[in-house]
């Protein structure tokens, strides 16, 4: 198994998400997000941030722009 901070490849992303557009697939790659980041968007995309418990919180930085990406709004906010 990968390291859950390792970047991400197109695999990890269709492993993760099942199959998306291309388009998804590069604007993931092109935010730098970990793996670990990817399943956290994942997770908030498929509502099971409650699993989360207590240690929820808000979204932020590239799990933000990959949850962004992955509910089809392209428009997140710049990180700078």
């Amino acid at each position: 198994m990968k390291p859950l901070s390792q970047r991400l490849t197109s695999e990890d992303i269709v492993e993760t998400v099942g199959r998306i557009d291309n388009a998804s697939i590069a604007a993931i790659l092109e935010t730098g997000a970990s793996r670990e980041e990817l399943l956290q968007a994942f997770a908030w995309f498929s509502q099971e941030s409650d699993t989360m418990g207590e240690a929820r919180h808000a979204l932020s930085g590239r799990v933000e722009q990959v949850y962004c990406i992955l509910i089809g709004d392209n428009e997140f906010p710049d990180p700078r």
